[in-house]
């Protein structure tokens, strides 16, 4: 699957523009921050057309403040519903099957 650019899947612009966004806060040279990418990339193509999936840096500028704003570090997914509100933060490597009941959850919201 194509997932774009990295600073198209950085753009974090999108939230709140009335689609729910994912946001991973992601160090590129951890392992566990890896692991739970490649697990959200197996859970989110079927909700790809509902949400949009966007990772930032925590080692940018724009990712520090991203999770200093948010009160997370990295190994972090930040949910946004349309309106852009937090609608749940998950730490830690999740499993793809409670990424996908994460999912739904925010499609719903």
């Amino acid at each position: 699957m194509e997932w774009g650019s990295r600073e198209a899947r950085a753009d974090i612009s999108v939230i709140g523009d009335g689609k729910p966004v994912i946001v991973q806060v992601h160090d590129h040279g951890c392992p566990t921050c890896r692991r739970l990418l490649s697990n959200v990339e197996s859970a989110y193509p079927e909700f790809s057309d509902r949400m949009d999936f966007r990772v930032v840096d925590i080692d940018s500028s724009e990712g520090r403040r991203f999770a200093r704003e948010h009160d997370v570090s990295h190994v972090t997914l930040v949910l946004f519903d349309g309106s852009g509100e937090v609608h749940r933060i998950l730490e830690g490597v999740r499993s793809t099957d409670e990424l996908r009941r994460a999912f739904r959850s925010l499609g719903e919201a």
